[in-house]
Parts: structure tokens; C-alpha cells; sequence
């Protein structure tokens, strides 16, 4: 942006002009770091909410299946009997021949999470510090994430990895509730206890491209902002510098007129030049005021030199 502030212009007027340019540039770049920083965490939060949404689902339906007492589908490929479901009546045979097993919460949760893995690529496992099946053993994440809920917190989640590949994770708490101590009361908890966790995994491009988005966007908008901003102020800046270079050639004029002028003691003639020999030298005062101020001149006759020069 080229904009010409004159060079005469006191320092003064250039340091208020570049401090004002320095404090829009501090208050830009504060004013993005914070708006692109609570983007970031608006969208971890959104993300958040997304597994604790899940999280929810996964404990209403399995809070309903265990005070159903479980569920019964019949046996295929897919669906074999829990080996680590310890109960009489696991297996049945209806009146039509077809082998039936039951579905208790842990193992409907198993069996939604392996689908939820092939159609959205999340994964979902329960997982305890007290685990039964080996395949529920915590990883090192889960693993800090139980103690923490075990010390009394309800949830924890993360962000782990960077770019395409970063995964967000999610684990709440599983209590245990009257309908639970029938398969869990062996192991010692009673109703109240934290006796593991539902780990939910999901990719988090989703979200890191939206919020690539919203921050190209906060970012143009603050660029837009400085630009237009500088160039006002710059722009401002010039004609206030221009005034100031008028004021102070009007303050030296000023001086200029009350210092010592040079007066022909005779014909009253000023010397403008330091020629004193030449007659182009010397000019009649009222050609001088006209010269150097804005006055008019007029010319009359003052009663001294009236009775001199009028007496008769």
C-alpha cells in the first residue's frame, strides 16, 4: 500500500502512526489466536458430545435388556452362544426345533459394535481393570482412562494422533445397577460401583475438515479486517500529516513576520533579499503583507501626516 507522508513531518506524527499500526496488528493476531483456539476446543467439544451420545444409547439399551433378562436370537454363523455368559438357561430350543441363546448387555454391546465398525469404522468395547473376557483387556489409553473414572469421574475423552489419521476418543463410566449383580456380584461390586467403561473410537477428519474451514474463514475475515483497517489509518494518517507540515510552515511564517525585518528608514521599504545594492532587493511593506500573509491593504492617511503634508 503505497500511501506518501511527507518527509518534514514530525516524529512525533510518525511514531503515533506507526504505534497505532503496531497495536492493530497486537490486537489481530489476539483476536485470532483466541478465535481460532476456541474453535479448536468448540469442535473437540462437538466431537464430545458425538461419543457421549453413543455412550448413552449403548446404556439405555442395555439397561433395558438386563431388566428383560436378556434377549434370545436364534444361533447362525454370526451368533454363536457367550462362552463367558454363565447361565442355565443360555441355550434353549423352541417348540419349532430352532436353537436359540441368549443375548445379555455385554454381549448385544459386542455384537453392535462389530457392526458399527464395518458400516461407520467406530470402534466401541467394554473394558474393565477387572475384565473377564481377554478381549476386553484396556489398552494403555483406557488403561489411565479407568483410573481416572474409577477416582470418581463420569467420563474422559481425547483427541489422539494429528491430520487424517487422528482418532477421537471417548470412554463414561459403566456403574453397576441392581439388574447388573446377577452375572457381577461374584466379583465383588454392588450397586454404585464403577466396574468399567464403554471405549469409543471414531475418526476425526470429519471434524478437523470443518474446522480447516472455519478457520480459513477467521482467517481471511482478520486479514480483510487488518488490511482495510491499515489502509484507513494510513490513509487518515496522511492527511493528518499533511496539516501538520501546513500548521507548521503557517507557525514559521509566524516567526518568520514577528523576527527582525530589515526597514528603510526613510521610504520604509523591506529587504527581502541580502543583496542590500539592488533596488529589486527592497519592496513597500504592503507588498511584502501581500506577499507573506493573507491580508488586504489599503492605503489612508493618519491625522499626523495629514496636518504635515495638508496644512493648508
Amino acid at each position: 500500500m503505497n500511501v506518501d507522508i511527507p518527509h518534514n513531518v514530525p516524529v512525533q506524527v510518525r511514531n503515533l502512526i506507526a504505534g497505532l499500526i503496531i497495536l492493530l496488528v497486537l490486537v489481530t493476531s489476539i483476536s485470532l489466536f483466541l478465535n481460532l483456539h476456541n474453535a479448536g476446543e468448540q469442535y473437540r467439544e462437538l466431537a464430545a458430545v458425538s461419543g457421549r451420545s453413543f455412550f448413552d444409547s449403548f446404556v439405555a439399551a442395555r439397561i433395558w435388556n438386563a431388566k428383560h433378562g436378556g434377549l434370545y436370537a436364534p444361533l447362525s454363523d454370526k451368533l454363536q452362544p457367550n462362552p463367558y455368559l454363565e447361565d442355565p438357561m443360555r441355550d434353549v430350543k423352541t417348540e419349532m426345533g430352532v436353537q436359540m441363546t441368549k443375548v445379555n448387555p455385554a454381549y448385544m454391546t459386542r455384537l453392535i459394535a462389530e457392526e458399527l465398525k464395518l458400516i461407520k469404522g467406530f470402534g466401541v468395547k467394554i473394558t474393565s481393570l477387572k475384565y473377564i473376557r481377554p478381549e476386553n483387556k484396556p489398552d494403555d489409553w483406557e488403561k489411565l482412562a479407568l483410573e481416572r473414572l474409577d477416582k470418581g469421574e463420569k467420563e474422559t475423552f481425547e483427541m489422539i494422533g494429528s491430520g487424517e489419521g487422528a482418532m477421537f476418543r471417548y470412554i463414561g463410566a459403566l456403574t453397576v445397577e441392581e439388574s447388573c449383580l446377577k452375572c457381577h456380584s461374584k466379583m465383588g461390586y454392588k450397586v454404585g460401583d464403577v466396574r468399567g467403561g464403554i471405549s469409543i473410537s471414531f475418526p476425526y477428519s470429519p471434524f478437523h475438515k470443518a474446522l480447516a474451514v472455519h478457520n480459513t474463514q477467521v482467517f481471511v475475515i482478520h486479514l480483510l479486517f487488518f488490511t482495510v483497517v491499515v489502509g484507513v489509518t494510513l490513509f487518515l494518517g496522511k492527511k493528518i500529516a499533511k496539516h501538520v507540515v501546513e500548521l507548521q510552515d503557517a507557525l514559521d511564517h509566524i516567526k518568520r513576520l514577528e523576527g527582525i525585518l530589515p526597514i528603510c528608514s526613510y521610504c520604509k521599504k523591506i529587504r527581502i533579499k541580502e543583496d542590500y545594492e539592488k533596488d529589486t532587493s527592497w519592496t513597500p511593506i504592503e507588498n511584502y503583507l501581500l506577499d507573506h500573509t493573507d491580508a488586504m491593504c489599503s492605503h489612508s492617511i493618519c491625522p499626523a501626516c495629514f496636518k504635515k503634508h495638508y496644512s493648508q
